[in-house]
């Protein structure tokens, strides 16, 4: 038994006929895709104005899940299984460049006044 591979670009026209493509599941999946980002939008606006995160935790776990979504993106390896070494030396240099970034820009000048060593034991 062989199995049938389709090799298209995105964008080519599909030889599968229309009955086949599930025309309306395409648009189930944007509205089901549209649905959890307002979800998750407001339950990242909500978790902003609590205490539950460390205010410079934010900006690096956004460079993190750049890391890996651009790592995702480029090898078309979402799982990062055969780019693992690279991912892991990135991950080891750019948090520490990002507090650095932030540190010359100074974008937590007026935050870390209100920072003690007991937030840092906590965290």
């Amino acid at each position: 038994m062989t199995d049938t591979h389709y090799d298209r670009a995105p964008g080519d026209a599909s030889a599968l006929p229309d009955v086949e493509q599930g025309t309306s599941s395409g648009v189930l999946v944007y509205t089901i895709g549209l649905a959890l980002a307002v979800v998750l939008t407001a339950m990242s606006f909500w978790v902003a104005n609590t205490s539950l995160l460390w205010p410079p935790g934010i900006p690096l776990g956004l460079v993190v899940l750049a890391l890996y979504v651009g790592i995702g993106l480029k090898y078309d390896d979402l799982a990062v299984r055969v780019n693992r070494a690279v991912a892991l030396d990135l991950l080891a240099i750019l948090p520490a460049a990002a507090v650095a970034a932030f540190s010359v820009c100074g974008l937590y000048r007026g935050s870390w006044r209100h920072t003690s060593l007991e937030d840092l034991v906590r965290s």
